[in-house]
């Protein structure tokens, strides 16, 4: 504690409050991220039809007209047909994944970093290969354009659908790539925390186990194609639980001494 300056209003020294804060928003965006925002809801919102509040098309556009068509009388719709919620998901988990590097740096900097870099790489490469957002902007441009610009506009809209196609599993272009490395992130990360006293047993076991288990649709693609997509289904439910687990470890992270979880 010595050398270190205190704030003489609050008595909490800046970096341990900073810090702090960092750790609690990790904890919210952990939980948001099932109980609110959570992956494949497009897979959810077309089973379910749009919860009875929406209509959900069936089946589902093939072609960017279709797809502009419905951006345009539904745009809400198409977002998350798209993907697009998938978005507010992986930006989540990048939060959640930096408040467990914060408290894994001092021991286990290395995997930790690596863990944290592969996690927001992925992000990164998700949101930029996303389509719903460019597909919503080209439906607008569609709706006020000439004949000559929609024709080019379709084009333009194709090019994104080719390569990010909602109509099938396994060919999603760089969407997939993408979500391998966040599963990766999410194994590493649950191995650094096996150096540190501050994550139980059952937090680290079930991070090796679900991101373990997800990452095998990506053999199973290639070897067994009749079978990946059932580890989407099956491993869904346990990362739930994971991700919420890992929300309320940080919480009570975050209301212990600075001391405490350095230890």
């Amino acid at each position: 504690m010595e050398g270190r300056v205190v704030d003489s209003e609050t008595g909490i020294m800046p970096r341990s409050r900073s810090r702090r804060i960092l750790v609690l928003a990790g904890a919210a965006a952990a939980i948001l991220a099932e109980l609110v925002f959570r992956v494949n809801y497009s897979a959810e919102f077309t089973q379910f039809n749009g919860f009875g509040l929406f209509s959900v098309p069936s089946p589902l556009p093939g072609s960017s007209t279709e797809w502009f068509e419905l951006m345009i009388d539904s745009p809400l719709v198409g977002l998350v047909l798209l993907d697009g919620a998938d978005i507010p998901h992986y930006l989540l988990i990048s939060v959640a994944f930096l408040a467990v590097f914060l408290i894994l740096r001092n021991r286990q900097p290395v995997l930790s970093g690596i863990a944290l870099g592969t996690v927001l790489a992925g992000t990164l490469l998700f949101v930029v290969a996303n389509p719903a957002f460019r597909i919503l902007s080209l439906s607008q441009q569609y709706l006020r354009a000439t004949d000559l610009e929609r024709t080019a506009l379709l084009f333009r809209g194709e090019k994104l659908l080719t390569a990010y196609n909602p109509l099938s599993l396994g060919a999603h272009g760089w969407a997939d790539p993408a979500r391998f490395l966040i599963l990766l992130g999410g194994l590493l990360i649950s191995a650094a925390m096996f150096t540190s006293p501050n994550f139980p047993r059952p937090t680290m076991i079930l991070g090796l186990l679900v991101n373990g288990f997800a990452l095998l649709y990506y053999p199973l693609l290639l070897l067994a194609p009749a079978y990946y997509w059932l580890v989407v289904p099956v491993s869904a439910p346990f990362r739930l639980v994971w991700h919420i687990l890992l929300g309320f470890n940080l919480f009570h992270i975050a209301g212990r001494s600075d001391d405490d979880q350095e230890t």
